[in-house]
């Protein structure tokens, strides 16, 4: 007889009394695989998993750990922080305890910056994009040309920019996944908050994205802008709106933020003034 095989002519004659094992009879021999995450035990005592927060019982020869409801379980007082001012925590035989600190005022509860709704959420004095919070990876703009016209100018188009996005392309850089926003500000404020939604770029060639909102319908304001991509690597950003700025300038100083995805080029410059613009270089 082969040491350790067990002959049968069913699975049933291969009972092993092991409830973690399922046992079948293959070509005269049994087999018997063991159930994954199964624990065999004659008692509760030998389900001990060593987690306070846990409770074990031995059901039909298998362990059961079942959750202790608003246990938290702990090595060390470090495992136990809640994040709240006005409680002193320990951690006693694995567990956690949070006990309440009297006459604690706990601090208020810091702001979060949302990104693309051109609102200073957290009080930062940065918006949406201009704010590392929303931002990943901050990339320095190079401006070649910007134009922005008083309000009470006339001409077909009140804002132009073309700037060096940056002079390298990005990991990752395609407007036709990712939304593009720009955003110019002055010292009272956002002069221009526009998002492009990704599916709204047009890729005419390998190197150029392109868009076109001559209805106002999804650009936020901004009637045609454009990516180019060049062999060198460095990627061009174009941008053209008849509707900002809708207010006058608070100064000659403006900060433009442009993004694609959670990519941000960022330049602050100083313009000039012309005769019905404000203008750089």
């Amino acid at each position: 007889m082969i040491a350790g095989c067990q002959p049968c002519t069913t699975a049933s004659d291969c009972d092993s009394g092991n409830a973690c094992t399922t046992e079948t009879c293959d070509a005269g021999r049994c087999v018997y695989q063991p159930i994954s995450g199964c624990q065999p035990c004659a008692t509760a005592s030998d389900c001990t998993d060593g987690n306070a927060c846990t409770t074990e019982s031995c059901n039909a020869g298998r362990c059961a750990h079942d959750t202790i409801g608003g246990c938290e379980p702990c090595t060390t007082v470090s495992d136990c922080d809640d994040g709240n001012a006005c409680t002193t925590e320990t951690c006693n035989a694995g567990r956690c305890g949070h006990a309440v600190v009297a006459d604690c005022t706990p601090s208020p509860t810091k702001p979060v910056e949302i990104c693309g709704d051109c609102i200073d959420n957290d009080g930062d004095g940065l918006v949406d994009w201009e704010d590392p919070d929303c931002c990943e990876q901050l990339i320095a703009m190079q401006p070649q040309r910007v134009m922005l016209k008083r309000p009470t100018a006339k001409g077909r188009n009140r804002m132009r920019v073309k700037a060096i996005y940056s002079y390298f392309t990005p990991v990752g850089f395609d407007p036709n996944q990712h939304d593009t926003s720009l955003q110019i500000s002055d010292g009272a404020g956002q002069v221009v908050c526009a998002t492009v939604p990704a599916g709204h770029w047009m890729r005419p060639t390998p190197r150029r994205f392109s868009f076109c909102d001559k209805d106002g319908t999804f650009a936020g304001g901004l009637r045609d802008g454009r990516f180019v991509k060049r062999k060198s690597g460095r990627v061009i950003f174009r941008a053209v709106s008849r509707k900002f700025p809708n207010r006058p300038l608070d100064g000659t100083s403006v900060k433009i933020t442009v993004r694609v995805g959670n990519q941000c080029s960022q330049s602050t410059m100083g313009l000039r003034a012309k005769k019905k613009a404000l203008v750089y270089p």
